[in-house]
């Protein structure tokens, strides 16, 4: 077996059950858990105050474990036969979903050698480094074959939703605008009160006062718990679905 052979065999969690590989995977889980805990205690301005050099460091230290994880990843992907090829099949492989995480992860470094200072989007950055804890659930995994599976289910259900919303917005638009013209101004303003309804979270800073708008946002409550359930009730049976096919050894395992 050639070197990056091996390597490529410890840093992939499917590839490999010995010890070694598991304890690499603890120790960039590790490194996650820290990188996240220092983003949200920087954010508390006494401790920043006090410990902001530590942060940055602690910053600093995991970004680069990262940024070698992202390199030997990239350099050790021709392994896998999906990305045998040299050049293009490490392009395929930037662009799947983990590849993308991963890059995001040690973008902070990236723009800061390239003197972008904009602590939001740094910041925002950052906290993308939680997502690489997928790698390492098959839970998580296989919830993202469910949605790849049924994508198209889940896309029409969105389009309905969003027909929904935009009838919705409009009609509460044309029936409240002239009574309350600083609450429904626009359709757009309007689709606030759409998305709090249909929600049914029911914010309560816009509602209508006119009987027949009390009729229309009764209905538009009513549907919105049976049309905001079907995206869940297609991942639940493609969830259930996948089990079924994996069988019950496969199904103990992703536990």
């Amino acid at each position: 077996m050639s070197f990056r052979r091996k390597l490529y065999t410890l840093l992939e969690p499917a590839a490999s059950g010995h010890a070694e590989s598991r304890a690499l995977d603890v120790f960039l889980l590790t490194n996650i858990a820290v990188s996240v805990a220092s983003y949200i205690m920087e954010t508390i301005p006494a401790l920043n105050l006090a410990y902001g050099s530590v942060f940055q460091i602690v910053d600093r230290t995991t970004v680069c474990v990262f940024t070698v994880e992202y390199v030997l990843r990239l350099w050790t992907i021709c392994e896998d036969v999906r990305f045998r090829a040299p050049v293009w099949g490490r392009i395929r492989y930037m662009k799947s979903g983990m590849a993308i995480v991963d890059a995001l992860a040690i973008a902070p470094l990236l723009l800061e050698l390239l003197d972008v200072h904009s602590m939001r989007v740094l910041r925002l950055l950052r906290l993308v480094r939680i997502l690489k804890v997928t790698r390492y659930m098959k839970s998580m995994q296989l919830i993202h074959s469910v949605i790849v599976e049924r994508r198209s289910e889940l896309v029409s259900s969105f389009v309905f939703m969003l027909f929904l919303l935009l009838a919705s917005s409009s009609i509460m638009y044309e029936i409240e605008s002239a009574i309350q013209p600083d609450k429904f101004s626009s359709i757009p303003a309007t689709m606030w009160w759409s998305v709090a309804s249909l929600t049914t979270m029911g914010y309560g800073d816009i509602y209508p006062i006119s009987p027949v708008g009390k009729f229309l946002a009764g209905i538009v409550a009513v549907l919105g718990i049976g049309i905001f359930a079907i995206p869940t009730g297609i991942i639940a049976a493609g969830f259930v679905e996948k089990l079924g096919r994996r069988g019950p050894s496969d199904t103990n395992q992703s536990q």
